[in-house]
């Protein structure tokens, strides 16, 4: 029995690990981030590296791809993927940027990965991500 606790632990770490093809790597500090099926946050003082959210749009409701981006000094490449093979770029941003943005609607349904790589380090941003329905983002008309 004591095989068996050891080993199912084990298991499932491997599992996990397995999912995505692609892996984080950072170093940061004053670093929050926070990620779940639809919603993906990360507010930082300084980072570096690549950080990877994987966001899932399973259904028309959640299809397009809301942005908000923050940053006081550095770089970053900001792009979504479905595999390896399927990399998009969404967007470049430097120095003293504050942009919000939309994708109306992405490709194709399933798992989005967000890679969010820094160019050298970046000081003070905060980078938010959310899979929206599209009919959510239509402004009433009178209003």
């Amino acid at each position: 029995m004591k095989k068996f606790k050891f080993l199912a632990p084990l298991g499932a770490a491997l599992l996990l690990s397995s999912c995505s093809p692609f892996n984080s790597h950072w170093a940061a500090t004053i670093f929050v981030h926070s990620n779940t099926s639809h919603h993906a946050i990360m507010d930082f003082a300084e980072f570096e590296g690549l950080m990877v959210f994987n966001l899932s749009a399973e259904d028309e409701d959640h299809s397009v791809l809301k942005y908000s981006l923050t940053l006081d000094e550095g770089a970053f490449n900001i792009s979504y993927a479905y595999s390896k093979e399927e990399i998009y770029e969404l967007r470049k941003i430097g120095a003293r940027t504050n942009a919000e943005d939309l994708v109306e609607a992405l490709p194709k349904l399933g798992d989005v990965y967000l890679l969010v790589e820094s160019v050298g380090k970046a000081k003070h941003g905060c980078f938010e991500f959310d899979l929206v329905d599209q009919s959510a983002l239509l402004i009433p008309i009178g209003k």
